[in-house]
This record gives C-alpha cells, sequence and structure tokens, in this order.
C-alpha cells in the first residue's frame, strides 16, 4: 500500500492525495503523484506511424510536455502534474490532431490513441476527450477518483484526507488495532503497518511505528484523491 499526498504552495491551484493499494514491485514511473498520457499513433489503414511528435499542454498552469513515437507508433508523456490537457500530434503527410480536456490524474496513466488523416499540417482534426481516451490497457492497476467536491462534502470526522480510502472497495478500518500513527487501514487483508506514505513524492512515513508522519488535515489543500490498486 502506499499513500502519495501533493500539498498545495502559494499560488498553485493543483493539489492532489494519492493513495495507491499496490502489490507487489512499483516500477520507477510510479513513484510518483504526477500523471502520464500514453498512446499510440496510426494512419487510417491502422499502421504505426514513428517519429510524429506529440506535445501536451497544460490548460490550467501552461506546463508542456513533449515526445516522438518509436517505431510502432507509442508514446510517453510523463511527469504531468494533475488537471486538464491538450494534446497535439503532427507528422509529415498528415493533418494534425488535437484532443482537448484530456483529463489527467495523479499517479494514473490515461490513454489517448491519434488516427491521422492524410493531408496537410495546418489542417487540424480536433476531438473532445471522452472520444479520446480509451480503456488503460499500460498496466493491470485500477484506479478510482474521488473529486474535489466529495472531498468537502463527505462526512470524515478526522479531517485527514487519507481517511477517504475507507470509501473504496476492498480497505478496511483498523479499528484502532493497526499499532501504526495516523489512519491506519487494510487493503485486501494487508497489514496496515505495510503501508507506506509519500508528500509530494518525498517520504511522510512515522519511523518508530510506521504510518503517517505529517497528517495534513487542511481539507483546503486538497483536489482530490486518486486510490490506485
Amino acid at each position: 500500500m502506499k499513500c502519495v499526498l501533493r500539498l498545495a504552495k502559494p499560488g498553485l491551484a493543483v493539489v492532489c492525495l494519492v493513495c495507491m493499494m499496490l502489490f507487489g514491485a512499483l516500477s520507477a514511473r510510479a513513484q510518483t503523484s504526477n500523471g502520464t498520457i500514453v498512446g499510440t499513433v496510426t494512419d487510417k489503414s491502422g499502421a504505426a506511424v514513428p517519429k510524429a511528435k506529440v506535445k501536451g499542454t497544460s490548460d490550467d498552469v501552461g506546463i508542456v510536455r513533449e515526445s516522438e513515437t518509436d517505431s510502432t507508433g507509442s508514446y510517453r508523456l510523463e511527469n504531468l502534474p494533475p488537471g486538464r490537457y491538450t494534446v497535439t500530434v503532427q507528422a509529415d503527410g498528415f493533418s494534425q490532431f488535437q484532443a482537448n480536456k484530456v483529463d489527467v490524474k495523479g499517479s494514473l496513466e490515461v490513454t489517448v490513441n491519434a488516427n491521422l488523416d492524410i493531408g496537410s499540417v495546418t489542417n487540424t482534426v480536433v476531438v473532445e476527450a471522452s472520444a479520446a481516451q480509451e480503456l488503460q490497457t499500460e498496466s493491470g492497476s485500477l484506479g478510482a477518483e474521488i473529486s474535489q467536491q466529495e472531498v468537502h462534502d463527505l462526512p470524515f470526522f478526522s479531517l485527514n484526507p487519507v481517511e477517504l480510502v475507507l470509501t473504496q472497495a476492498g480497505v478496511q478500518d483498523g479499528n484502532g488495532f493497526s499499532f501504526s500513527n495516523g489512519m491506519g487501514f487494510s487493503v485486501n487483508g494487508t497489514r496496515p503497518r505495510a503501508n507506506n506514505f509519500l508528500i509530494d513524492g518525498q517520504d511522510n512515513n512515522d519511523n518508530s511505528i510506521n504510518g503517517q508522519a505529517f497528517q495534513t488535515t487542511n481539507l483546503g489543500a486538497i483536489q482530490e484523491v486518486t486510490v490506485l490498486s
């Protein structure tokens, strides 16, 4: 079990708490509260389009990430702060592809595949994210998102947003018998003391009895909760 908490900084609106219930080793790219956009670029015949230029631009803070498709037409845009993005794809001999309002969640991968039309790059084919985002097939992770409104509206006594993991399937309250600091809970039978907590990618574990070292109770600093198992 891994809990990643992302706190607000002055002037920043994008904040998230990510709780990741994990069984087995994680790859290095999963050790973050930022999200990833992945996908494949093809032409109308279904053939891969290599060396296409892919750019993701944050609608919220203007952050830009760029990539290029490999020989199979695949690409990755990593280290994306949660929020909405515009994804554009350009390749010689094809019209530009643009996907609007791509919703990136903390620690999760979202798939945006592009199917390019033959034409001039000055022409742009625009789609909405609902048509571009497809079933996530990059890993076996299961994710659920709790919105900012739900963070403020759902009743929980401790004001510790980690408690919101109890709204998800397979999570059980330790009922005071977890022997850990902060909110103690078990995920599908795992021990509460096996949980791992991060804040902005940094260690937030109590080194004596395990559990959370710092426990945020400022709900205004939380934008969303993502549960990843």
